[in-house]
């Protein structure tokens, strides 16, 4: 079974920007809800390329950083 861990840097970083769920959001075209749903870790991010571009630069993030906030572990069921 597949678990989604809570991105917590990734709440954090944000935080620590000072950019509100609603910021994040409206800068990379998607819904506050949207990013709500990262931070639940209910979903994962499914972001287009130019997206992904406004996010990383947003939050100054780097590939190896983003994926950290939403590796998944493998538990038994």
């Amino acid at each position: 079974m597949l678990k989604r861990n809570i991105p917590q840097g990734f709440i954090d970083r944000r935080n620590q920007l000072g950019y509100s769920v609603e910021e994040v959001a409206s800068s990379i075209g998607v819904s506050a809800r949207t990013v709500r749903y990262w931070e639940s870790g209910e979903r994962l991010p499914n972001l287009t390329p130019m997206q992904t571009k406004l996010l990383f630069r947003k939050l100054r993030l780097t590939a190896n950083l983003f994926a950290s906030y939403f590796e998944s572990e493998v538990v038994a069921a």
